[in-house]
């Protein structure tokens, strides 16, 4: 989970769980609400993990984010780490598509991603709080506290991509418009 108190320079430190990261290009922090404004091109957050997916969730995982997004894209990235070549799918992204929040994840027995997506659309420009969790099944999407998707298609741990520079794990990175993040 990050606020803006902690961002120093390009530097944003963790308030807990030790991943720190950079944000790479422009730094934009908004003061009402308090937010770290990401637009995918002029900037993103990339972590630097060491080894491959050690240190990454196998199972038992919650993927989090306030967001407001500002503008529509038919793929939106907010939070993953993926890698998504056609027949070749790998690891999880929380996001959206146009103007509903998805949930996606490929675990090591299916080896290719489900994609969870919510029945009802954002409203641009409004804040909501987005959840994907996944402990081994069911993979679930939540907004605003509320279930809005689930499914048992995954059933055991997460398969990561492979380790490319310069993380495999990235905020903001696939949003070409607007997507101010308030906590991850």
């Amino acid at each position: 989970m990050f606020d803006s108190d902690h961002v120093q320079g390009r530097r944003i430190t963790a308030v807990f769980g030790g991943f720190d990261g950079d944000i790479e290009g422009e730094v934009k922090l908004t003061a009402a609400p308090p937010a770290l404004e990401l637009d995918g091109r002029s900037n993103h957050i990339a972590w630097t993990i060491e080894g491959t997916d050690t240190h990454l969730p196998k199972q038992a995982s919650s993927f989090e984010a306030w967001v407001c997004i500002d503008g529509l894209q038919e793929w939106g990235g907010i939070v993953g780490a993926i890698q998504d070549n056609g027949d070749y799918e790998r690891g999880w992204l929380l996001g959206y598509r146009n103007a509903t929040f998805c949930f996606a994840l490929a675990s090591a027995n299916k080896k290719r991603l489900t994609y969870l997506t919510a029945k009802d659309d954002f409203v641009m420009g409004a804040w909501y709080h987005v959840v994907g969790t996944y402990d081994g099944t069911p993979m679930r999407l939540f907004v605003d506290g509320s279930l809005v998707a689930t499914s048992t298609e995954q059933s055991s741990d997460i398969l990561y991509p492979p380790k490319t520079p310069p993380s495999p794990l990235a905020a903001g990175e696939s949003i070409s418009s607007k997507a101010r993040t308030q906590r991850l």
